[in-house]
């Protein structure tokens, strides 16, 4: 209802509508807090607000209102602020006789779609009467010996998780699965369950009422709710904190039972569930619950805090006055007053915080729903967040600043601005050389495998782990005893045969014999020799300079070992090379002949290097496991049913062999190569990646 077409006898407010005593605002101002038990809603009003429309329970005509307000209160209004407030009050279905009427907002169809497909409430029951039976025996979880053993318990589970801190992140990649996403998603369910009820019991206790219960679909994903916004009527805001933070302590006591539970059970079914529930609140807590970027436990916690309903909207508010005030010099008020220096710094750093931590999370979202449960959703998820978060603010602020532009004044500001989105965009179209990093690491220039060539006993042993070696040198012997009677036999059947020789040449009537003899002795020789060789072969003997990096403890001088069996590894570590992964968008920059910089991530500085090989195809697996990201490392990986490091993203291997490598670098050790790409737009290298993506995911 527009305000001009509003009639001289105002609406009359309905009866059922109740006003409470809020909390006062950081000047000390009183305010109120409307609450429509038929909608079930609460809204702040300010002092001013709540006594215009208290009168409104009598019928009232314009002229009577404004003259009563000013003969019997210190209210100064103008009738037109009288009139806004009326048809907002009816337009809200406030008013008797009227209807609630739907809100205007500013969101479109898709912005619309996303919230929904962000957060959707369906109330399931009204648990009000089971929560005020039940309230008195739920206290006890919260009594101060339960609360004493609770912490005791995480004290003990928090020591167990510092000291085998490497095994409980070695944990996750098992459950990269079918069974462990069905896990993680019950154990899920099962605990923000728990989180809801402990909001709901603690506002029961509190004294307010919890109307419904349900499920809520965040990103389609099913989790409980309870609706306890009658705790707006509250005055005191230090009151509302046990409410908000209800949910994160529960949290909080099974994160620290599941860490206790987990640190003393031997491995099995229970060890791995308490794992999924410790792992699961901990994320929970500290990630989603506590951050006060969304509407959630810490936001509200921060909002009571500080002070300051509504801060996102009011942060948000403030930032677009600051941009458009200081940036482009609109002589704007701002849009609240005061607004102290404090305030202000307050507002605007959570506004920047909030926003980027939406993007960012929304963005691995769609990542994760794309590589782990259906692509096309991820890329819808993708394309509506950067619909929400980039194009639609865009679009928005621009039609604004054109409604503005009678306030429009020649200033330096403006010029400025302009320049300096001018050179952004010339700076992501023009074609530039870059310099980009690739992920890389150390391997042996020179490796050898040490083997048992035959079955046998180990007589002579020459070395042990980290000794240094010389090509050539003898490491171990094996002793085959088959061989040696082989050899033996075959020794003696020479001799045999060189005696029947003898006598066949001193006897005219045998030397017809004497071929056949001699055929014999040849063959019999043969296989001595071919003996011998195999003894020989048993000899080990190294064919590289270098340091035993590995050797089995378990073989020693005469333990009997077996054919191909392996004993121990030579590095050579003088002159170690460089294994690379370089992204597929960046293959073309990379040839044999390259030159590269090393930087290592424990020696500084760059060594240089020339590209001596590149896999012709794309790698698949990734072999050196200190660039994966179970290992803390840039690539991304999972786990295969075999062990083997899949890579998620397109990577070709390159090896690289530096100049100079210095007697410091050690293999294994990680860092980044450094290559400068040709001239390439930025907008043309995202441009061609999304075109990738759509022609390698167009099949589903």
């Amino acid at each position: 209802m527009s305000p001009n077409a509003l009639p001289t006898t105002l609406p009359v407010l309905r009866p059922d509508i109740e006003f409470h005593l809020g909390p006062a605002e950081c000047d000390g101002a009183p305010t109120y807090v409307l609450h429509d038990p038929l909608r079930g809603t609460f809204e702040k009003l300010t002092w001013v607000q709540a006594e215009i429309l208290r009168r409104l329970r009598v019928p009232w005509t314009l002229d009577r209102l404004l003259a009563h307000l000013r003969s019997e209160s210190t209210i100064r209004v103008s009738a037109d602020d009288i009139t806004r407030l009326c048809a907002d009050a009816a337009g809200r279905g406030l008013t008797c006789g009227q209807l609630a009427t739907p809100r205007r907002t500013s969101l479109g169809g898709i912005a619309t779609l996303f919230r929904r497909l962000v957060y959707l409430r369906v109330p399931l029951c009204r648990p009000d009467a089971l929560l005020a039976r039940t309230v008195g025996t739920v206290r006890h979880l919260a009594s101060p010996a339960a609360l004493t053993l609770y912490l005791a318990f995480t004290l003990a589970g928090l020591i167990w998780l510092v000291q085998r801190f490497d095994a409980y992140l070695a944990t996750f990649p098992y459950f990269f699965n079918a069974a462990g996403a069905a896990t993680f998603t019950l154990a899920i369910i099962a605990i923000k369950t728990i989180h809801e009820f402990s909001h709901a019991y603690v506002a029961k206790a509190l004294g307010n009422r919890v109307p419904s219960m349900g499920v809520a679909l965040i990103f389609l994903f099913p989790v409980a709710y309870a609706d306890v916004t009658d705790s707006w009527r509250m005055r005191s805001r230090r009151r509302r904190l046990p409410i908000a933070l209800a949910g994160v302590l529960a949290e909080l006591v099974l994160a620290g039972l599941a860490l206790f539970i987990w640190g003393i059970s031997p491995p099995g079914t229970l060890k791995s569930l308490s794992f999924v529930v410790s792992s699961v609140t901990l994320v929970s807590t500290l990630v989603l619950n506590l951050n006060p970027a969304r509407r959630y436990d810490g936001y509200y916690v921060l909002s009571d805090l500080l002070g300051i309903d509504n801060l996102q909207s009011r942060a948000l508010a403030v930032l677009r006055w600051l941009a458009r005030r200081h940036l482009l010099g609109l002589p704007l008020p701002p849009p609240e007053a005061p607004l102290p220096r404090r305030r202000l710094v307050t507002l605007v750093a959570y506004a920047l915080g909030a926003s980027a931590y939406r993007a960012v999370l929304y963005a691995a979202i769609a990542l994760m729903l794309y590589h782990w449960l259906a692509k096309a959703l991820g890329v819808i998820v993708f394309c509506a967040a950067l619909y929400t978060f980039i194009i639609r603010p865009i679009v928005h602020e621009t039609v604004q600043l054109w409604r503005l532009r009678p306030l429009w004044r020649w200033n330096w500001r403006a010029p400025l601005v302009a320049a300096l989105v001018l050179l952004i965009l010339l700076w992501a179209a023009l074609p530039l050389p870059r310099r980009q990093s690739v992920p890389a690491t150390t391997v042996a220039g020179d490796t050898q495998v040490l083997y048992a060539p035959g079955a046998g006993v180990l007589r002579e042993l020459h070395v042990a782990l980290n000794d240094q070696v010389k090509a050539g040198q003898t490491l171990f012997v094996v002793e085959s005893a088959d061989l040696n009677a082989q050899a033996e036999i075959a020794r003696l059947d020479i001799e045999r045969l060189d005696v029947e020789l003898a006598v066949i040449k001193s006897d005219a009537r045998q030397r017809a014999l004497l071929p056949q003899k001699t055929e014999e002795l040849a063959r019999a020789q043969a296989r001595l020799d071919s003996l011998r060789a195999a003894i020989e072969r048993n000899r080990c003997v190294a064919q590289v300079d270098g340091v035993v990096m590995e050797w089995d403890d378990s073989v020693r001088e005469g333990t009997p070992i077996s054919a191909d069996q392996v004993l121990g590894r030579i590095v050579d570590g003088r002159a170690p090379r460089i294994v690379g992964y370089v992204r597929d968008d960046l293959a073309g920059d990379v040839t044999l002949g390259t030159r590269l910089a090393f930087c290592s991530d424990a020696e500084p500085g760059r060594l240089a290097g020339t590209v001596t090989f590149v896999e012709p195809v794309r790698s698949t697996v990734l072999e050196q496991r200190g660039l994966a990201s179970v290992a803390r490392g840039d690539i991304a990986v999972v786990p295969d049913a075999h062990g083997r490091l899949e890579m998620l993203d397109s990577y070709y291997k390159v090896e690289v062999a530096l100049d100079a490598p210095p007697p410091e670098l050690r293999v294994g050790q990680t860092g980044a190569l450094w290559l400068r790409t040709s001239p390439r737009s930025r907008l043309a290298d995202l441009w061609r990646y999304v075109q990738g993506v759509v022609l390698r995911e167009s099949s589903f």
